[in-house]
């Protein structure tokens, strides 16, 4: 499992539900269902990456989400069905002419889609929590170093901002910060160093 790839599609889903109740809210029933489904379909994908399953398609998510996740007991059955019920009626929302959408039935999707996601939370296990930083000195770590010290140096430091890297950037004498934001983990590449920053 890479977390990263979890995170994104709950990242995605997220945003897909915030954009149906946003459509919703516009009385745009139809675009609200397909972002609807969309909400369900990405909060599937990240259950099944928990378990090291890519679905590369609609059809695939479907199929996996019910032999991966419901068969084996990880998750119960009724989440299959909306899942399966929320894809046909977005089907139905993006390519039948003529059919209308009432707001009732469109805020039932809606909310379908928000207790999807809010049960494939759930099922997902915590975050890893960053490494603490340790305690560093001048001579633990030659970062601390005076600044006309460290520039002769100039070290190369990996910063990694988000969670578990989601993004890296390499920079060429930059200053060390230390202690270190919850959200910022990094490893200081220089040797002896090799402290977490």
């Amino acid at each position: 499992m890479k977390p990263d790839n979890v995170l994104e599609e709950l990242e995605r889903a997220q945003r897909a539900l915030r954009a149906a109740q946003i459509l919703h809210a516009s009385d745009l029933f139809e675009d609200a269902v397909s972002r609807s489904y969309y909400a369900v379909m990405h909060a599937a994908k990240a259950a099944l990456l928990v378990h090291d399953v890519i679905a590369e398609s609609h059809a695939a998510v479907r199929r996996l989400f019910g032999s991966v996740l419901v068969r084996p007991g990880r998750i119960e059955r009724e989440w299959a069905s909306v899942l399966a019920r929320v894809q046909d009626q977005r089907i139905s929302a993006d390519y039948s002419i003529g059919i209308g959408w009432d707001a009732g039935a469109a805020l039932r999707l809606v909310g379908d889609a928000q207790a999807f996601l809010r049960r494939v939370r759930i099922t997902l296990p915590p975050r890893p929590r960053l490494p603490q930083c340790p305690p560093l000195t001048a001579t633990s770590c030659p970062h601390l170093l005076p600044r006309a010290q460290r520039r002769a140096a100039a070290p190369i430091l990996s910063v990694q901002i988000g969670f578990a890297g989601s993004f890296n950037r390499v920079v060429r004498g930059a200053p060390l910060l230390h202690p270190v934001a919850p959200v910022q983990a990094g490893l200081c590449r220089s040797t002896p160093c090799s402290g977490v920053l």
